[in-house]
């Protein structure tokens, strides 16, 4: 190889957004590209010649001690997941290859080729973080529902706990406030072991002394101070300080507009900011404590009323009259509690049914704004004006999946290099990654005009980044927006119900775009050894209610993956059939045989067989719910190879 081509291949991987490096075969750093050094954010004097094991974690070293020799003996080694730290000494996700390096037959060190899924496992990670805190709020919420007015106290107690632990907060509060005496007061506390009690010192807080406290809370604000040290009013400063306080949030406890309260929570070991996705979660259990105040108003009326009705009982005809009147209205508040303790239920619904496409709008979002960087950046500006209006020509004009199974991207790929091998004549460096970003861009041996136009480019591979980039940004767009939409629709949905509107109307949508859609919401956990077959027709027409089955297909696609967390290989099916009279759709995947014990009581609300792990119990209730809302059967068939939910429904 001469001089220039050598620089140029070094260009080019300098150029890529994958991370690259080079080992000697005793584990040193001979070479990295920018990606790898920006990533890391290290320079080539701090990282060249130092062993790799150096910027590893300590669970990474191990993996790397276990692959290496392999290297060394002349072993590629694919689906590599390797934790390294930064210069920060932040932890960095790296996915990808490790190939060795030979020269006349002897392995000389090796080569890794990475991407960087940082971003991808933290969202992931506030995703099961998001899911733990709403199993937290469901269970609190079917306490409430069914303890008994007496032991209402110490579940508010224990709940208080059960948020502040998760929320890692070191003491959670209640407090009152009395408009007419112009107080507040503490009126529940929890406390950490360790954490001094603070409730018999707060018994009669002037409002005069909280007034920002007070103004935010009316107008149904959160207050939240990050950094205690950082704040500018010195009286508040000192009292907080004192307390110990480094961080905390108030939420106020709002009922029709009127201000009743707050519930807080004080972080003293360390400090912590909230996201807004943990806001919420928490203005929803505020929204709880909110509830069970009128159930125990309501209980305390009831009792007094059942006094009263005996006195009435006891007492003059003429007193029989009024009391009548005064019986009607209870009755009245009678029925109004009952629909709170109705709306407590769903409250643990409405968690579930949100966090879905929740997380995939902050999941696309953050996904965007990468792309948007690294198009802008990196990719974008080596691309002539003709060739961006070639790529946008070919994007507007296809509709393209690009949710597909890793195991059928890898088929692809080997097919496309063996295609492009014998097909055309294609430097032999290039070629793999040429065949892998044609198939990631989902551009098939059928389009054999577009590969020829690419393959004629002198920048091919830059503009197959770009076209694969700019797809990826139009699917996440089209996701982020069925998932806005389904979000409007349930926070619609539960405004009906609470205002005694009626549900939402049928309509008649696409089976398959309604199924792809969940399918993009799964996209980075489907492309992780999983063997994805949809085989759904385009043609299909479903009448129904799209938001619910909506979410019957995210709760079976989210079991499925979970049922097989523990097999090597995955695989989840997806079909659907239509007769003239019926329309059957099937999600089976190779999880492990489900017991008949629990087939029985699979559908239950609340039944789970994952205890604490993940499971709410009310992800299949909820299928069932919708499957017969629609008058549809549904049925399981399990057996040691498959598990099958089958749904059929009447045209």
């Amino acid at each position: 190889m001469n001089n220039n081509n050598f620089h140029e291949i070094v260009n080019l991987l300098n150029n890529t957004t994958e991370c690259i490096h080079r080992l000697e075969s005793d584990g040193t750093i001979s070479w990295v590209n920018a990606a790898w050094k920006k990533t890391l954010g290290l320079t080539d004097k701090e990282c060249l010649g130092k062993s790799i094991q150096d910027y590893l974690s300590d669970e990474s070293k191990l993996k790397f001690a276990e692959i290496f020799p392999r290297l060394n003996n002349g072993e590629s080694i694919g689906n590599i997941t390797w934790v390294f730290l930064s210069s920060n000494n932040e932890p960095i996700y790296l996915e990808g290859t490790a190939t060795p390096v030979m020269e006349e037959g002897i392995v000389v060190g090796s080569r890794a080729f990475f991407q960087n899924v940082t971003a991808q496992r933290k969202a992931l990670g506030e995703l099961r973080q998001m899911t733990n805190l709403q199993d937290i709020l469901m269970r609190i919420a079917t306490h409430y529902i069914n303890v008994p007015i007496n032991d209402l106290n110490q579940i508010v107690y224990n709940s208080l706990g059960d948020i502040a632990s998760f929320a890692s907060a070191d003491r959670a509060y209640i407090f009152r406030y009395d408009f007419k005496n112009k107080l507040c007061k503490n009126t529940y506390e929890w406390c950490d072991e360790g954490i001094n009690s603070q409730i018999n010192d707060l018994q009669s807080i002037e409002l005069s002394d909280m007034p920002y406290w007070l103004s935010k809370h009316e107008l149904g604000e959160c207050v939240e101070i990050e950094d205690v040290e950082l704040l500018e009013g010195q009286g508040i400063k000192s009292r907080l300080k004192l307390e110990g306080i480094k961080s905390l949030i108030t939420l106020p406890l709002m009922d029709e507009g009127n201000v009743l309260g707050f519930v807080g929570f004080d972080l003293i070991r360390n400090k912590r900011t909230f996201s807004n996705d943990e806001k919420n979660v928490l203005k929803l259990f505020a929204q709880m404590l909110v509830n069970v105040h009128n159930r125990l108003l309501n209980a305390l009326q009831i009792e007094k009323t059942k006094d009263e009705l005996q006195q009435m009982n006891e007492s003059l005809e003429q007193q029989v009259s009024e009391k009548t009147k005064r019986n009607i209205s209870l009755s009245k508040n009678i029925i109004e509690q009952e629909k709170m303790v109705t709306i407590g239920e769903i409250s643990a619904g409405i968690a579930h049914d949100l966090n879905t496409p929740l997380s995939t709008i902050k999941v696309g979002a953050d996904n965007i704004k990468s792309i948007i960087e690294t198009l802008f950046t990196k990719q974008i500006t080596l691309l002539s004006a003709n060739e961006l209006t070639r790529i946008l020509e070919r994007i507007q004009s296809s509709q393209i999946e690009m949710y597909v199974g890793g195991l059928q991207l890898r088929r692809e790929k080997t097919e496309m290099f063996q295609y492009l091998s014998e097909n055309y004549q294609v430097e032999s460096a290039e070629l793999e990654k040429i065949a892998d970003l044609l198939v990631k861009s989902r551009v098939n041996k059928e389009d054999s005009f577009f590969i020829q136009y690419i393959l004629e480019l002198k920048n091919r591979i830059q503009n197959l980044e770009v076209l694969y980039q700019l797809q990826m940004a139009y699917s996440q767009l089209a996701t982020i927006k069925n998932s806005s939409d389904k979000a409007v629709k349930v926070v619609q949905d539960v405004r009906a119900f609470i205002k005694g509107e009626t549900q939402q109307e049928k309509h008649t949508f696409n089976l398959k775009s309604n199924i792809a859609t969940v399918l993009g919401i799964f996209n980075y956990e489907l492309k992780k050894e999983v063997d994805l077959q949809f085989n759904v027709d385009e043609s299909i027409e479903l009448y129904g209610f799209e938001i619910k089955l909506f979410q019957v297909w995210s709760n079976l696609v989210k079991n499925a993956l979970e049922a097989m967390e523990d097999q090597e290989q995955r695989y989840l099916g997806i079909s659907a059939e239509k007769t003239d009279t019926t329309l059957t759709v099937v999600f089976e995947n190779n999880g492990p045989q489900i017991p008949s014990d629990v087939l029985d009581n699979i559908f239950k609300k609340f039944y789970t067989t994952k205890g604490r792990k993940s499971g709410s119990g009310l992800g299949l209730s909820i299928v069932k719910n919708i499957t017969d809302e629609h008058d549809a059967a549904l049925n399981v068939v399990s057996d040691n190879e498959r598990t099958k939910f089958i749904i059929t429904f009447k045209i």
